[in-house]
């Protein structure tokens, strides 16, 4: 089912902050993907040793791999030379990834600062330089689309989903996994972990999954504990220290580079699915309106740069707000609402709407998003408070009621969010799930 062209969407409520429109992401375990310290995911795949380089705690010396060379010295699975099993190890195969974005973050030198706080999660480009510390805060999931660690830098990150397009990390930086939980790095572009860097130095590998789609290298004297999973090649600098497991389509190791297999703590680490079905990468935001502007009169930005929308009849943003500024629509009557371009739902089959709201107001009615079609009898779209602890939904002519246990109208800010896929709808509040 697709949606027709409308000719009017408006929202009105009380006080509105951050409504954000998306297209509408799945914990599992990957024994048969990482069977071995090294494995190649690819029927063309191998595994290639350099001088004195090894697996360490392997089961065997037989590596998943269609091709296996040992090298020249030293014995590659440590009591004995390693030899291919014949096949590969459980590939995974994820969609690509991508998003939108224009906020950028420098952290300069010798600094620290905190990203996320305010709700945002989407950016163009996160930079530290030399030096310096950057805190990500709890939030689902961030899209990044470049993130730049400088030398000797740190960044913090809490357990959950990071897509970034492209990953530098300089000489001696690192990423360190905070809180518990699994981090999950989802890497679109050739990562790099240069010179002495350390991802999850003082953790074990349950801390961090990599889901690579392209190449990933390491510089000499590198650390990484984590589960690493490469679509194209891993390539080992001399010297670096993986403690898990590697597998992609061709693993290469450099001199003295080792691997000390963690068979462990595969049982420990939230892959989230994605050696079943895979998760679903998070579609990037449609729209975004945090209301930040000075005046509500004419234009509000939407921060993805796609869909403006148009006030009527209001005048100044409120600081009453949990992320920016607010819309306040306590005048009495229809006369305050806002337009928002047909493009933002237009052709949209599954959707998530996420929308702060504060009232005091219980009655049978309160729209919140209300797009209609080709009269004002055809609602092609609406999203209403119905009484105190339920949300109406309707899609053209599919409507649900959805209850909350959460008292929506007791004059305190709450996130509601709803979630249409196929005929189904569900809803959270407060960042619990409701039905």
């Amino acid at each position: 089912m697709k949606y027709r062209l409308f000719t009017t969407i408006t929202f009105n409520v009380w006080l509105l902050s951050l409504l954000a429109f998306s297209a509408t992401l799945r914990a599992g375990q990957c024994p048969a993907t990482f069977p071995d310290g090294a494995s190649s995911n690819s029927a063309t795949g191998s595994v290639v040793f350099g001088k004195n380089s090894a697996v360490y705690n392997n089961p065997d010396s037989v590596l998943a791999s269609p091709s296996v060379d040992s090298g020249s010295q030293g014995y590659s699975c440590y009591t004995a030379d390693c030899t291919a099993s014949g096949s590969p190890s459980d590939a995974i195969n994820l969609t690509d990834f991508s998003f939108s974005a224009s906020t950028e973050v420098t952290v300069k030198k010798n600094k620290s600062e905190t990203i996320g706080t305010t709700g945002n999660y989407i950016y163009k480009l996160v930079k530290l330089q030399q030096d310096a510390e950057l805190t990500f805060s709890s939030l689902t999931y961030y899209g990044i689309t470049k993130l730049e660690i400088g030398k000797n830098s740190t960044v913090n990150l809490p357990a959950g989903d990071y897509y970034i397009d492209q990953l530098i990390v300089g000489n001696n930086a690192s990423i360190v996994p905070t809180g518990t939980g699994t981090v999950r790095l989802y890497l679109g572009k050739d990562a790099r972990f240069a010179k002495d860097s350390q991802l999850n130095s003082s953790g074990n590998a349950s801390r961090v999954f990599i889901y690579a789609y392209k190449k990933i290298s390491t510089g000499n004297g590198a650390l990484l504990n984590a589960y690493i999973y490469a679509v194209d090649k891993v390539t080992l600098g001399k010297g670096t220290v993986i403690n898990g497991a590697v597998s992609a389509k061709d693993v290469t190791f450099g001199q003295d580079a080792r691997i000390f297999y963690d068979s462990s703590n595969i049982v420990y680490t939230d892959f989230d699915n994605v050696c079943t079905n895979g998760p679903v990468p998070p579609t990037p935001l449609v729209a975004e309106y945090r209301f930040d502007e000075c005046s509500l009169a004419s234009t509000i930005i939407d921060t993805q740069g796609n869909y403006n929308a148009t006030g009527h009849g209001l005048s100044d943003s409120s600081a009453n707000a949990v992320i920016g500024q607010s819309l306040d629509l306590l005048g009495s009557g229809t006369s305050e609402w806002v337009n928002v371009p047909r493009g933002v739902v237009n052709n949209l089959n599954n959707l998530t709407v996420s929308v702060w709201v504060n009232t005091s107001v219980s009655k049978y009615q309160q729209e919140v998003f209300h797009a209609l079609g080709d009269d004002t009898g055809d609602d092609e779209l609406e999203i209403a408070l119905y009484y105190s602890q339920t949300v109406y939904l309707k899609v053209l002519d599919d409507s649900m009621y959805l209850a909350s246990n959460i008292t929506l109208t007791d004059g305190q800010w709450h996130q509601v969010v709803i979630t249409r896929e196929g005929s189904q709808g569900c809803l959270y509040v407060d960042g619990a799930f409701q039905q």
